[in-house]
């Protein structure tokens, strides 16, 4: 499977009705870090592995019940605890728990990506191919937001606390070069426009999510609003734009290796700012083809009374390494 199937949380079992070696997730203040495990049977998990950015005190309500339901389950969880603020605890953090199970023969795993930081997505998910294998088959679980910024302002970060290169992504950066940004935003402009001013990119390559890719109408008409901005804002010349998907991992890995051919005397920098399954797709890209950097900015606040909305809804995605 490489195409997404979409169904009802409340059908998940029946994709994995053999159960699962290995299920990772991850718990943060949003409701939605809980919609996937709430609808798994966790009896038929042989091995949980939660993650929880414990620098922040307002996880650890969703950390506790995710650990409560396991023990209620008899399954075991291992607790994983990453840090936003030091993506190399993060990377530490995930090595120390994969290196365990280098020896083992466990190839059933899962991902809900759902409430990663894009960072610890990335991070995660370069550990998983270095210790299990490029070719590891992977099932990713996403339950997308029905709505986002629920208050008057529907704001989701504010400011960004610093703009650095994603451990496992470094690229192949020459000084010498000029740099070519590719930046999948979503419609947090305060973010991306930070983004820009600090890579002072010579070409700009700013995606757009169709109609028909997006998960809702209202996060379409957002994201063409945002993007019309950015080309406003920046001078004439140096934008150009490409299609991604929102929903769609391979179209989303397809698009960003596409772009970054066209400007191979380049610099190229990637910063996801989408979807998460537009984030994985995005990792794969610079996976196969390791000239490629990835960046992260690294909001300083988040809209933690009012992020996110869960939907009904799970999208599903197996892909065979990257």
């Amino acid at each position: 499977m490489r195409k997404s199937i979409t169904c009802p949380l409340v059908e998940i079992g029946q994709y994995f009705p053999g159960g699962l070696d290995i299920f990772i997730s991850s718990a943060s203040f949003e409701g939605r870090s809980l919609s996937v495990i709430n609808n798994l049977d966790l009896k038929k998990i042989k091995l949980g592995l939660l993650a929880c950015n414990v620098n922040n005190d307002y996880n650890l309500e969703n950390l506790n019940s995710v650990l409560a339901r396991y023990e209620e389950s008899g399954s075991s969880c291992l607790p994983i605890a990453t840090d936003s603020n030091d993506p190399i605890k993060t990377t530490d953090a995930f090595v120390q728990e994969f290196r365990n199970l280098e020896s083992h023969a466990q190839r059933s795993v899962a991902i809900d990506i759902t409430a990663f930081t894009r960072e610890s997505l990335s991070i995660l998910l370069r550990v998983i191919f270095a210790y299990l294998g490029e070719n590891t088959p992977i099932t990713y679980l996403y339950n997308p937001a029905s709505g986002y910024g629920r208050d008057e302002k529907h704001w989701l970060s504010r400011g960004v606390s610093k703009v650095r290169s994603v451990i496992g992504y470094s690229g192949y950066i020459i000084p010498s070069r000029s740099n070519h940004l590719i930046l999948l935003p979503g419609y947090e402009f305060e973010r991306s426009a930070e983004i820009i001013a600090n890579y002072e990119p010579n070409c700009l390559s700013l995606g757009i999510v169709p109609e028909e890719e997006s998960f809702t109408q209202d996060f379409y008409t957002k994201q063409r609003e945002f993007v019309e901005k950015v080309i406003s804002y920046y001078s004439h010349g140096i934008v150009e734009t490409f299609k991604f998907s929102a929903r769609e991992i391979q179209s989303t890995k397809l698009a960003v290796l596409e772009v970054a051919k066209s400007r191979v005397d380049c610099n190229t920098i990637v910063i996801p700012m989408n979807s998460k399954p537009s984030v994985i797709g995005t990792s794969l890209a610079c996976l196969s083809n390791r000239k490629i950097q990835m960046g992260y900015a690294k909001p300083v606040r988040y809209n933690i009374e009012d992020y996110s909305t869960p939907s009904e809804n799970l999208v599903i995605t197996e892909i065979v390494g990257h």
